[in-house]
């Protein structure tokens, strides 16, 4: 049975084609075959990855859940009201 071949010719004029054949030429040439193997079950794994946190947000917002905002202000940034009677009592 002969072995299953895929050949890789990228056009250099496509940014992100150009880009990996730098990336592929860095690899060196008895580890490439082992390089693209993992890169392309790392890709499988980012999509079920996706897929996995979409399923996880839709469940999330079915609920009703709400995330409270990070940026309230701190009760140590308030004036505190002795402060406010005394500014008060200059004015008048």
């Amino acid at each position: 049975m002969k072995r299953p071949q895929y050949v890789f010719r990228p056009q250099i004029s496509i940014p992100d084609h150009r880009r990996a054949w730098t990336l592929l030429q860095q690899i060196p040439p008895n580890q490439r075959k082992d390089f693209l193997v993992r890169a392309i079950l790392a890709e499988e794994q980012r999509d079920a990855f996706k897929q996995i946190l979409r399923e996880v947000i839709r469940e999330e917002l079915a609920r009703g859940v709400v995330i409270q905002d990070l940026a309230k202000p701190t009760a140590g940034k308030e004036v505190p009201k002795q402060t406010l009677d005394f500014l008060a009592s200059l004015c008048d």
